[in-house]
């Protein structure tokens, strides 16, 4: 216990900053996940399926709903859902990490323990991730419970009920995130009874994706889509795979991720130390959910967020090698150690980065509209816009939600670009000024005019009429 209370001291600490101390404000990047989610949480508190279930993402879906229930239903109190939500998850964290240390690594030293705690957060993008309200924000402790209980399963002494459980649990990773069908793959050839284990697998996905069972073909169908077709999201041609491509993005990730490859090379080495007394069925489990989550974003490696539930199987996998002599977890523990600091630095200089141009670039965009439009008009906003309107109206589901984001902000309208459609506040007829990036102009659903200024990488449109 003391072992995984220890390790999550760092990475609370940077969790504190990003949160509390240097907040990012909810307009600036990363609205887009963060609003889908809270978006169709609140479609379930309706009673209705939601409607966003490509990843699925279902279970971050509903625990989002039951946070919504104390915050609030409405989309003004999305800034105090995300810090509720941050909160939850992060105590979920630091709950997983007790429990990693006290039955993963049990009969290990305690420097092994705070290390495969650790190892997850020396992921690309594993800290980011976690203060961004997304499937990613649950990995880890939903990748613990899988890891917990398929050890178990994986014992000499294991009942039939414990495939089942452990299939169950990683069901449910999968309606978090369909990359975890690579442990499902990996369960299935380890498991002890193959038929129970697929068994809790269906039953762990169907329990947390009910609520969307009207949205299954679209699952299926999004899958597939992504796996035969090129183009961002499956939306180019139906094409096979270009293998040279595909080559030259695993180099490009290869070289972006350095630090967690070093940390990789540094388990195997540890799991040689160990092989006399490896734990074989657990080091192939979670070697085989490593690799397959590795290839299965073979259509875009380059988003290196799509290789998380790797990290969380590695853990897994220094787990496997908890037989290691102190000397060697001590010295595996300040290599781990060093890596996150890096990590932490990192992450902590892109937050602040990330605040810091945002902000400038809202305050030029909202200058140049002043400029644009002295005496006031309906603004339009496009994509990616940092502005609290667009990032509020965007993912909206119901007209009464933009009714209600009006309220607040009620010359503001926005352009959605998928659906060549401008949505305009209550009681407007036309649009004045539009910020758009001009990569979108094409879908605008009228002409427009020059623009009367530039706002890399947008541009600023007043309306003729």
């Amino acid at each position: 216990m003391l072992a995984g209370a220890a390790a999550v001291l760092p990475i609370a600490a940077e969790f504190v900053d990003k949160v509390a101390v240097h907040p990012r404000p909810f307009w600036a990047f990363d609205y887009d996940p963060e609003a889908i989610y809270f978006y169709q949480s609140l479609r379930i508190l309706d009673g209705r399926a939601p409607l966003n279930v490509d990843h699925p993402g279902i279970p971050v879906q509903l625990l989002g709903a039951a946070i919504a229930l104390v915050t609030g239903r409405g989309p003004l109190q999305f800034d105090a859902f995300r810090i509720a939500a941050y909160a939850v998850a992060f105590a979920l964290v630091i709950v997983a990490a007790i429990v990693l240390a006290r039955v993963l690594f049990r009969e290990a030293s305690p420097w092994l323990a705070v290390a495969g705690v650790w190892t997850y957060f020396l992921a690309p993008l594993a800290l980011e991730r976690n203060a961004i309200w997304s499937a990613e924000i649950v990995y880890f402790p939903l990748g613990v419970l899988a890891l917990v209980l398929v050890t178990r399963a994986l014992r000499d002494d294991a009942a039939p009920r414990h495939d089942v459980l452990a299939g169950a649990a990683v069901g449910l990773c999968i309606a978090t995130k369909f990359l975890f069908l690579g442990w499902a793959a990996a369960l299935l050839i380890v498991a002890p009874r193959r038929v129970l284990a697929a068994a809790g697998i269906a039953a762990g996905f169907l329990a947390g994706t009910c609520v969307a069972a009207t949205r299954y073909p679209y699952m299926l169908g999004w899958v597939w889509q992504n796996a035969s077709h090129g183009g961002a999201y499956g939306r180019g041609a139906l094409a096979p795979p270009d293998p040279a491509a595909t080559l030259r993005a695993y180099a490009a990730f290869a070289v972006h991720a350095k630090a967690w490859l070093l940390w990789i090379a540094v388990i195997a080495a540890l799991l040689w130390t160990s092989r006399r007394a490896l734990d074989r069925r657990l080091a192939l489990f979670a070697a085989v959910a490593a690799l397959l989550t590795m290839a299965l974003p073979f259509r875009n490696p380059t988003n290196t967020r799509y290789f998380l539930p790797a990290g969380v199987a590695l853990v897994a996998l220094l787990a496997a090698a908890r037989a290691v002599p102190r000397a060697a977890a001590i010295a595996a523990c300040g290599i781990a150690a060093l890596l996150l600091a890096k990590n932490v630095v990192d992450d902590v200089r892109s937050h602040e980065t990330k605040i810091r141009q945002q902000t400038a670039l809202r305050e030029q965009i909202d200058a140049a509209v002043q400029r644009a439009a002295p005496r006031g008009g309906i603004i339009v906003y496009g994509w990616r816009v940092p502005e609290p309107s667009f990032a509020l109206r965007i993912e909206a589901t119901e007209p009464r939600q933009l009714a209600q984001i009006a309220v607040r902000y009620p010359r503001d309208g926005h352009f959605n670009d998928w659906e060549r459609r401008l949505y305009l506040p209550p009681g407007a007829r036309r649009w004045d000024v539009a910020v758009i990036d001009p990569a979108l102009a094409d879908r605008f659903p009228e002409p427009l005019p020059p623009p009367v200024a530039a706002v890399p990488p947008y541009r600023v449109f007043v309306n003729p009429r």
